[in-house]
């Protein structure tokens, strides 16, 4: 394995100390991103790397809109969040986004459990149970 030139290296660490990118520095020397990354880990391993942060789509209020809409069951499924989004926001996120922002919420997909019908034993007691007791009042 080559070693890198000792100037490459030096002026490597320097920019590293002055929180630019690996990115920027491999570009600038042409030289691949993980030789910065072992020179930092070698030279500098207490260094905390400026890492280059993605555009979230999604804000905290726009979270707090979708969370909102699933639970007061305005919708029901993300796909019509995202139309809701892209027709009343004009914002374009993916359907697998807002089941993301879901999911951090605590929110997940699950299937309407389904309740167990009256036998026709259960609906015979209850109606005696009924004719029985009509004439009650709030005290009995």
């Amino acid at each position: 394995m080559k070693s890198t030139p000792i100037d490459i290296r030096n002026n490597s660490l320097s920019l590293l100390k002055n929180n630019l990118t690996l990115r920027k520095i491999s570009k600038k020397y042409n030289i691949r991103k993980s030789i910065v990354y072992k020179l930092q880990q070698k030279y500098l391993p207490n260094l905390k790397v400026n890492q280059a942060s993605h555009y979230k789509k999604i804000s905290s209020s726009l979270k707090r809109i979708c969370i909102r809409a699933i639970t007061n069951r305005k919708y029901r499924i993300p796909k019509e969040i995202t139309s809701m989004l892209l027709k009343d926001k004009k914002i374009k996120v993916s359907c697998r986004t807002i089941r993301r922002t879901l999911n951090e919420a605590g929110l997940s997909a699950a299937e309407k459990q389904k309740k167990p019908r009256l036998s026709k034993a259960n609906i015979k007691t209850c109606l005696n149970f009924a004719q029985v007791h009509k004439h009650w009042t709030v005290e009995d």
